[in-house]
């Protein structure tokens, strides 16, 4: 039974507005209906930079809410393409939860990374790294709350977030 989650929206495109966040909604949307006594917090969106994001994610998880998803920065992002800006997200978590947590990397037919997904534990909080696409979003979002309901730890919630992001494109 999860009490409190928190949503940390990723991307200074999100944080200067010129992408407005709607993940955040839907997540809080699907937590609510899988847990209705659940307390949901959006914290406000962390711009591409390292140290700005490993800060906020540290005082995300002071409080020790139950869960904390992370929403983008989880692809290739620059090393594949130079315009975009780097995904630091997946690789932040990688570096603060090293032995306590699971990552999945998902290739496009291209080679391309096209997402990683990251989850781990600290204490008794699960994280969640999420895709940024919103179908990709939601349907993370969803199975690991259904995993997180189940008792899943976090080695099955990042087996099932995966699943559910690949269902989103048939041809994998």
């Amino acid at each position: 039974m999860l009490k409190r989650v928190k949503i940390l929206p990723t991307g200074s495109e999100i944080a200067d507005g010129t992408v407005v966040d709607t993940n955040s909604p839907g997540i809080i949307e699907l937590v609510i209906k899988e847990f209705p006594c659940c307390e949901v917090l959006r914290l406000p969106p962390v711009v591409d930079e390292r140290e700005s994001l490993k800060a906020a994610l540290k005082a995300a998880l002071s409080d020790q809410p139950d869960l904390l998803f992370t929403i983008g920065g989880t692809g290739g992002g620059r090393k594949y393409v130079p315009g975009l800006a780097p995904d630091f997200t997946a690789a932040t978590l990688a570096e603060l939860f090293a032995g306590k947590m699971e990552e999945i990397d998902i290739y496009g037919y291209n080679g391309h990374l096209w997402t990683k997904i990251v989850a781990a534990s600290r204490g008794a909080t699960l994280i969640v790294g999420l895709p940024g696409p919103y179908t990709e979003a939601l349907a993370g979002a969803e199975a690991a709350l259904k995993a997180a309901a189940a008792g899943g730890d976090y080695k099955e919630i990042a087996l099932r977030v995966a699943e559910a992001v690949k269902k989103q494109y048939p041809q994998f």
